[in-house]
């Protein structure tokens, strides 16, 4: 039976261990956006989020994950994952855990939006499970290359019911 492992905050150490054994389409994903190695990829994304987590389990980082606001200012923001080569392992259990948590960032924030690399199927498979939506790609990076928005909205209070 697999470990459930924990929630804890980012470190270096545990970044660097993540940045070691990130998957493979997690990296080609953070390069095409902006030419960061997992490393810089990890820690800028950390440094711009209000709540950043790591799942361990046995002392190996299983992913890192949070919400970076777009401005100071703005209710939206971007929600971010990467994860290292293990994260098939725990699929169920970890499944079950993240539709929790979006339906937990959706009842905090108004409006949830970033960008998905096109070649990043599992991701956007996994995305669309939670609830986001994907629009036609665009063209982002240095390299230009294809990106899915996605996005999920929290239905506005005064908006009319639906017939």
């Amino acid at each position: 039976m697999l470990r459930v492992g924990e929630l804890v905050k980012p470190t270096p150490d545990l970044l660097l261990k993540l940045a070691q054994t990130m998957r493979k389409a997690d990296v080609d994903e953070v390069w095409a956006l902006c030419h960061h190695r997992p490393f810089e990829a990890l820690t800028f994304s950390v440094l711009a989020s209000q709540d950043p987590w790591m799942w361990v389990v046995d002392g190996r980082p299983i992913c890192c994950f949070g919400v970076a606001s777009n401005t100071a200012v703005s209710t939206n923001v971007a929600p971010w994952f990467l994860s290292s080569e293990e994260l098939p392992k725990y699929a169920k259990y970890f499944a079950r855990r993240s539709k929790k948590l979006a339906q937990y960032w959706a009842t905090q924030y108004p409006v949830m939006q970033n960008y998905v690399d096109e070649r990043h199927t599992d991701a956007i498979r996994w995305l669309r499970w939670l609830g986001f939506n994907t629009l036609p790609a665009v063209k982002l990076g240095p390299d230009r290359m294809p990106f899915l928005p996605f996005e999920m909205r929290r239905p506005c209070a005064n908006q009319p019911l639906s017939q």
